[in-house]
């Protein structure tokens, strides 16, 4: 069997194989016909029932391992025997039909019907002059979708930007028919729907999805979102999965979500300009390696825990906190920012900033840009970059600028500035234009 297999998998006769493989199956049904009649009780051999039921038992067996393996084979030929018809129908009142059946709707006027987009992956895109371009059948017609309708229970395997752009969009019926279960891709998926104010998602099973990349990015007007049933145990990239929802204040469910595998979240609440606190304390980091504006332009973002957020891969921390003016203070004592490389604008423009636990212990021997790390925070009187490294770092354009209140600039012994390149306006604007030595404990 496994060597079948093998064989269907990377042999450039596998339609030959295939036909093989049903032959096979049909004659094995027919030798369970013909020893059926031998051996059952009203056979020719009624006393060998024994052995008659051990028969069957191991045509049972090999029928089984038959099907399993034919599953195989439309899996390795790109079909997925779960996956359904879907036919995309859309109708003159706006609504946008997903059903396993090719025929309109009764009593509807059909604009345009799309065919069956069984077991197809779609794309999205930002053109030069940045508006936005996709491969949904339908991508024409997005402005004229105000509804959608799912009319059977459908199975997809991808859901890849299926309502991008859909800015009109306000309304889901019968999403509970919608079977998620295969889905491996849900990018892009409601990016800029900018109409809808509200999603329940409670419904959906994302056990096998890998990608939720923009999957609400830019829903600007959309304030709240049910993903209590969301299991993201298989999902790797979370990049701008809320950027720009700058309407959104309650993600139900958010702070169960599974990162464990986790390796892309760019920009993941960047814009989110309305979520006035974030609980991300179970969220396992251990993976990411780039942390990109992470939290930026989160401006009434007031209460973050980040727990034991573990950043032993991460190598970009530009932007993370940039904007973030409602913070009064940050625990980032679990940080280890041994590989990071580029710090700029890591806390730009938090301007009520008081405090930031842990930074007197950040590692920075391998970043190379400091600019504008600290510029704007306004209200923060003390820092200790007593442990900062700056041998390697070549930017510190505006480091500390506009720091009106900060008066104490402590460093250590390995405060090197001999490499730095760029430092125009490093203390412009700054309570102080000078650093001070901080004394070791003997």
């Amino acid at each position: 069997m496994k060597k079948l297999k093998e064989k269907l998998k990377y042999g450039k006769r596998g339609i030959t194989l295939i036909a093989l493989v049903v032959t096979i199956i049909i004659l094995l049904i027919l030798a369970g016909i013909t020893i059926n009649m031998v051996f059952s009780d009203n056979g020719i051999i009624n006393k060998a029932q024994d052995a008659g039921n051990k028969m069957n038992e191991a045509i049972n067996d090999e029928l089984t391992q038959m099907n399993d393996l034919t599953s195989e084979l439309m899996e390795i030929m790109g079909e997925n025997p779960r996956a359904t018809d879907i036919y995309v129908f859309l109708y003159d009142d706006g609504t946008l039909t997903f059903g396993t059946q090719n025929e309109p709707i009764k009593g509807k006027n059909v604009v345009k019907e799309y065919g069956n987009i069984k077991g197809q992956e779609y794309r999205s895109w930002i053109n030069e002059d940045r508006t936005r371009g996709s491969t949904t059948p339908w991508f024409n017609e997005v402005s004229s979708i105000r509804k959608v309708s799912i009319v059977d229970h459908i199975v997809p395997l991808s859901m890849a930007s299926w309502f991008d752009s859909c800015v009109n969009l306000t309304e889901f019926e019968n999403l509970e028919r919608l079977d998620t279960s295969e889905v491996t891709s849900m990018a892009n998926m409601f990016d800029t729907c900018s109409s809808l104010t509200s999603l329940n998602l409670n419904s959906f099973d994302t056990s096998n999805v890998t990608n939720m990349e923009a999957v609400f990015g830019n829903c600007s007007n959309l304030a709240n979102l049910n993903l209590s049933s969301f299991n993201t145990s298989n999902v790797t990239s979370m990049s701008n999965m809320f950027a720009r929802c700058s309407s959104l204040t309650n993600v139900i469910g958010l702070e169960g979500f599974n990162t464990s595998k986790v390796e892309d979240i760019v920009s993941m609440f960047d814009g989110c300009s309305s979520l006035s606190s974030l609980n991300l304390s179970g969220y396992d980091t251990s993976n990411v390696k780039n942390m990109y504006n992470l939290f930026a332009g989160c401006s009434s973002l007031s209460e973050l825990e980040l727990g034991q957020f573990n950043t032993k891969e991460v190598l970009y921390m530009v932007g993370m906190f940039n904007g973030c003016s409602s913070l009064t203070s940050l625990n980032l004592s679990s940080f280890d920012t041994s590989k990071v490389e580029n710090m700029e604008s890591m806390f730009n423009d938090c301007t009520n900033l008081i405090e930031i636990i842990g930074l007197e212990e950040f590692d920075t021997t391998k970043v190379n840009n400091m600019g504008w790390m600290f510029q704007n925070c306004s209200s923060i009187t003390t820092l200790d970059l007593s442990s900062f490294a700056t041998s390697n770092v070549k930017g510190m354009d505006g480091m500390f600028a506009h720091c009106t209140n900060l008066t104490t600039i402590y460093v250590g012994d390995n405060w090197d500035l001999s490499n730095v390149e760029y430092a125009n306006y490093m203390f412009d604007g700054c309570g102080t234009n000078t650093t001070t030595p901080k004394e070791s404990n003997s």
